[in-house]
């Protein structure tokens, strides 16, 4: 459970405007006695009012600590029975992997594919900062090309993948140090759902936003899951948002493989999974 404490420092913030208005208005007036008298009751009433609004905060705050106890407990407790609840849930599905680093996302959501049954289609690695003009020149001499702008360079690489490198693109691509494939088992056309390992780097101005681009095309393919570790400062939320699909932001933690599984078996499941705040849910809800 989440708590926000803005209304709190709004309504305090208020009370001390209006102490402030009511002392000014008050030394403008004048000073007599019944002014003096309006001007005490008014800083008993503000200083009752500031009173009960911090016991109600003590009191949320501490609910609130308890809760993140509870909830630290039930998090050990479901990822403890790992195992029980999603045991052989991807056993029949080819799941390809793409992503753009090779950190331990990478190699985390792989072991968790084969770790419930499933099989790896492909693994490929895109270097987030391919895209640029020199490569543009590379690409256009290399494949008898004539692209002229480097989100271009996006759209190939989208349509190489989907290709599985029938007519040689990937390989020319890898030759270019732009992607690199780390298997290649499966034809696209066989493949089950689309892993997408979110950079944990932030996007620098006038980059082009690889990850939401190729995520966005990729889900009018197939299913679609957008996947990194809960040490990254990316809030897939908001990044991936409009694109409506599923999300999973602690694919390093044992309940993240749980929340992977669930939703690699249902692709009818959509949302952000893996923190206690506004727009996430621990895990899905699975009837």
């Amino acid at each position: 459970m989440h708590i926000n404490f803005k209304y709190f420092i709004v309504s305090i913030g208020s009370i001390f405007l209006a102490l402030g208005v009511g002392i000014l208005i008050g030394s403008n007036i004048g000073t007599n006695e019944t002014i003096q008298k309006q001007n005490a009751a008014i800083v008993k009433d503000i200083d009752n009012r500031f009173n009960e609004l911090k016991e109600k905060d003590d009191k949320l705050t501490s609910e609130n600590e308890k809760l993140n106890i509870n909830i630290e407990d039930l998090k050990k407790y479901i990822g403890k029975n790992e195992d029980v609840l999603v045991s052989g849930k991807l056993i029949g599905k080819k799941i390809a992997i793409i992503s753009f680093n090779e950190d331990g996302a990478n190699e985390e959501t792989e072991k968790t594919i084969v770790k419930f049954g499933g099989e790896v289609g492909f693994n490929i690695n895109i270097n987030g900062s391919s895209v640029n003009d020199d490569n543009l020149k590379k690409i256009n001499e290399k494949l008898q090309l004539n692209l002229s702008k480097k989100e271009e360079i996006v759209k190939l690489i989208e349509e190489s993948i989907v290709s599985s490198n029938n007519d040689g693109r990937l390989t020319a691509l890898q030759e270019l140090g732009i992607i690199k494939i780390n298997s290649m088992a499966s034809q696209f056309e066989n493949i089950d759902s689309i892993i997408v390992n979110n950079s944990a780097n932030m996007k620098k101005k006038g980059e082009v936003d690889m990850e939401y681009l190729i995520s966005d095309f990729m889900k009018s393919k197939k299913q679609t899951v957008i996947v990194q570790s809960s040490g990254s400062t990316i809030d897939v939320a908001n990044k991936f948002g409009k694109l409506k699909l599923a999300t999973i932001s602690n694919i390093n933690e044992e309940i993240g493989h749980i929340s992977f599984a669930l939703i690699l078996n249902d692709s009818n499941i959509t949302g952000n999974f893996g923190k206690i705040q506004e727009g996430y849910s621990l895990i899905p809800s699975v009837k």
